[in-house]
């Protein structure tokens, strides 16, 4: 399936269908090199079903929802298989790109927009996030991390979480960590409560030594995809 996959994003890359972004770092010139950089099968090329190979990417895209479905089970999560989550994105209903780097190509340290949306003027005005990242390397059978390079580097916490991470069962989304400090040296989770009562309504809170017990450290503010946008992974 793996070998299949390739075969059919290398044609259609040799087909001209990729797209480059200019998101990759291959240097410290400067100049932008679209023989080096990221380039990108889009969603829209990937499920259109009459390019390249439409069985083999359907094939893909119903290991997906089987996924999906696990997903939505183990991790108490019902909106991954109800209304848009199912539809949104057609075939396998999820963001799927192909997705090709240069010689010497490199995404910087990042972390992924939880709303797509935020790229355009639409703000948080869908019902659909991202929650989950997932990558599925191409690579030759004979592919050697030393030689070839493109490994994902991961950056892992300090120290085991002092809360569940990621979402929470009543929509709140975590959007970054509080970084421990000398008298709390814990990295904890920070989460978005976006349904706070009165004028503003959002605040971060973390949860403190009750479980579910929720500790705002923010005052009570209103939405702007803007502060997301700006920041970054930490809160200070």
């Amino acid at each position: 399936e793996i070998a299949a996959l390739r075969r059919d994003a290398e044609n259609m890359f040799g087909q001209h269908l990729f797209s480059t972004d200019a998101l990759a770092s291959y240097g410290t010139s400067g100049k932008f090199d679209p023989s080096k950089d990221r380039t990108v099968l889009k969603l829209q090329q990937w499920k259109n079903q009459g390019l390249g190979n439409w069985d083999t990417r359907k094939q893909f895209a119903a290991r997906m929802s089987d996924l999906r479905a696990d997903l939505s089970r183990n991790l108490n999560r019902p909106g991954l298989v109800q209304g848009d989550a199912v539809t949104k994105y057609g075939e396998g209903s999820t963001e799927i790109s192909y997705t090709r780097f240069g010689p010497g190509a490199y995404l910087k340290r990042h972390v992924d927009e939880h709303h797509e949306e935020l790229k355009g003027t639409a703000g948080w005005s869908q019902p659909t996030r991202r929650s989950l990242s997932w990558l599925i390397y191409l690579n030759d059978k004979d592919w050697n991390a030393d030689r070839d390079g493109g490994c994902l580097r991961c950056f892992e916490r300090n120290s085991p979480p002092t809360a569940p991470v990621g979402a929470r069962s009543n929509g709140d989304l975590q959007i970054g960590w509080l970084k421990g400090v000398l008298n709390d040296p814990y990295d904890r989770p920070v989460f978005l409560d976006g349904a706070r009562p009165g004028d503003f309504h959002c605040a971060m809170y973390i949860d403190v030594a009750t479980p579910g017990k929720k500790e705002y450290i923010t005052k009570d503010f209103n939405a702007n995809p803007i502060l997301y946008n700006s920041g970054s992974e930490w809160l200070f």
